[in-house]
């Protein structure tokens, strides 16, 4: 990725990691860019203090949380010094740190402005990553800066997506999609993102490559009469389809996707403990994330439990009718007792929370 921002001329006057554990990034930034200063900022303080003793005499390393470090990045940059922010922040949502009991959290706020009953059933939830990358974009595009960083795709597009929406001008912006499976054993859909603000222009692209290693230009991405295309030469056919009739909302809320999700190997059921699950298949469904659908994968390879068939069922029958399913989900209850959306509270011990409906908006 340092090789990438070094082919395309850019030299920053300071390098700014705001979540950089060992240093692997910061450091080879540091000798392939040649900064006048670099800064690290750590949470852990074993990681901040082994970084300090290997970083050179101009990185200095702070043992702080990066959502409160806000003045201190302001006070080691100068008013007119180029500014990279790079690295690789924590691929993880808001509510899986929280399940974690992680104190390491963002101060929450209604930025998107959801109705109350969105942000309960799951909408609020957001990318740590992706909090990280638009506070510093909000408090520092105004400077020259550029912004490198390994995240999921999706949050990439998030990025764009309010950055188009709020007609900011920027000079370009880039998305090289990595084989995260590869690299990290993680099975997401990940990209190197490289948001340019060191010149200030009416840019309304976003260029995706093909991958990180190839660097071959595929598609513009870009914001067409308020909705996120993909690729900017298929307007057209935005245009000749309109607005679709239809709003199809669908999903399934359990904050429990180490029990509820089951992956299928050899017919055979494992959960996110990779347990061999033996339950009864009446509860069991087919599962695909909307993840998958964006991606084009229609087959699933993943299955769900469903404890109720509608929101306020008892989950009690379960223990009469499904008794390998009740077991398994006593085995389990420590999970659902640590959920803290209070869209299950006063509900069955296993609820869940699903909307599936189809709506007009014309007739």
């Amino acid at each position: 990725m340092v090789q990438i921002l070094k082919a395309k001329n850019i030299s920053p006057d300071v390098i700014i990691e705001p979540t950089c554990g060992k240093g692997s990034i910061l450091l080879e930034a540091d000798k392939i860019l040649s900064p006048k200063k670099s800064l690290g900022i750590e949470i852990q303080k074993e990681y901040a203090d082994a970084l300090s003793t290997i970083a050179g005499k101009t990185t200095m390393v702070l043992h702080a949380d990066i959502f409160t470090s806000s003045e201190a990045i302001k006070e080691f940059i100068g008013d007119e010094e180029n500014l990279l922010f790079i690295g690789n922040p924590p691929w993880v949502t808001n509510s899986e740190l929280s399940a974690h009991q992680s104190n390491n959290l963002p101060e929450k706020s209604n930025c998107d402005n959801f109705r109350g009953i969105e942000a309960i059933t799951g909408k609020s939830n957001f990318d740590i990553s992706e909090y990280i990358i638009q506070k510093l974009t909000d408090e520092f595009s105004h400077k020259k800066s550029v912004y490198a960083f390994l995240c999921k795709t999706s949050v990439a597009k998030k990025i764009m997506a309010k950055i188009w929406k709020q007609n900011r001008l920027y000079k370009s912006a880039e998305l090289f999609p990595i084989d995260s499976k590869k690299y990290f054993n993680a099975a997401v859909d990940a990209s190197f993102f490289i948001l340019d603000f060191s010149e200030k222009n009416a840019a309304t692209e976003m260029t995706a490559y093909d991958s990180i290693e190839n660097g071959i230009p595929k598609c513009k991405s870009g914001w067409i009469s308020g909705v996120y295309l993909e690729d900017v030469s298929k307007r057209d056919c935005l245009e000749i389809y309109g607005k679709s009739a239809f709003v199809w909302r669908n999903g399934i809320k359990h904050d429990c996707a180490k029990v509820m999700e089951f992956s299928v190997a050899n017919g055979k059921l494992f959960n996110g403990y990779h347990e061999n699950v033996q339950i009864e298949e009446d509860l069991v469904f087919p599962y695909l994330k909307s993840s998958d659908i964006a991606n084009g994968q229609t087959t699933p390879k993943k299955k769900i439990l469903v404890t109720q068939k509608c929101i306020g069922e008892p989950t009690s029958f379960i223990e009469s009718k499904y008794p390998a399913v009740w077991k398994y989900l006593l085995a389990h209850s420590i999970d659902f007792e640590k959920r803290k959306s209070v869209i299950y509270k006063n509900k069955s011990r296993f609820a869940i929370f699903f909307s599936w409906r189809v709506f007009f908006q014309t007739v």
